[in-house]
């Protein structure tokens, strides 16, 4: 579930339809890109549509955006979809300073209404 602090926290939870959600909070930085990276690839392997809470997002950089989206594109091979349930202001920023909502389907989501 969500943990409350600077790290990373993911969860996967299988929906009832195969929608898996995954929980981003807190920091995602390079000190974190591999802890994302094995989880990212964990949720990969489970080949199902996938749910991108990342409304707790606190700080977020470019390697932790090279992670995402190696995963966005990983599931798209694999014909999995990706919905971003809700972002963080720290994300939105980053992502619109890379010009990196498009490839990451940001540029359809709804940001989180209370954030």
């Amino acid at each position: 579930m969500v943990q409350h602090n600077d790290g990373p926290a993911m969860s996967a939870d299988e929906g009832a339809r195969g929608l898996h959600e995954v929980v981003l909070d807190g920091r995602l930085d390079v000190s974190r890109a591999g802890e994302l990276k094995d989880r990212m690839l964990q949720v990969l392997e489970l080949n199902e549509d996938v749910e991108l809470d990342a409304g707790g997002v606190t700080l977020v950089d470019s390697a932790a955006l090279q992670v995402l989206l190696a995963f966005v594109r990983g599931c798209a091979a694999r014909g999995m979809n990706v919905h971003w349930k809700t972002t963080s202001d720290a994300l939105e920023e980053a992502v619109r300073l890379l010009g990196l909502a498009r490839l990451l389907g940001l540029d359809t989501a709804q940001p989180d209404a209370a954030g």
